[in-house]
């Protein structure tokens, strides 16, 4: 997303957040994960790949609106639904 939106500086970015501290995931593992959860639930490749990253972090879930892939990967875990996360918050 940062080479698209800011190319010019994406670099810069990229190396800003890694001095922060943010954390990276291994890409291959990332998208292997991803493979396997798009082909057990039979679903798009794309939503998969954020569900696959919040299984490789400690407490994180992936918060989706998309109420058919919530349908078919709920029961695996780390996955809420965007209403129910909201209600946390009022």
């Amino acid at each position: 997303m940062l080479i698209r939106l800011t190319p010019d500086t994406a670099q810069d970015d990229v190396r800003l957040l890694s001095e922060a501290g943010m954390e990276w995931c291994s890409p291959g593992e990332s998208m292997a994960d991803a493979m396997r959860l798009a082909h057990q639930t039979q679903h798009h490749l794309f939503d998969t790949a954020y569900h696959a990253l919040a299984f490789q972090r400690k407490g994180a879930f992936l918060i989706t609106a998309d109420r058919r892939y919530f349908q078919k990967a709920a029961s695996l875990g780390r996955l809420l639904w965007l209403e129910d996360w909201r209600r946390v918050f009022e």
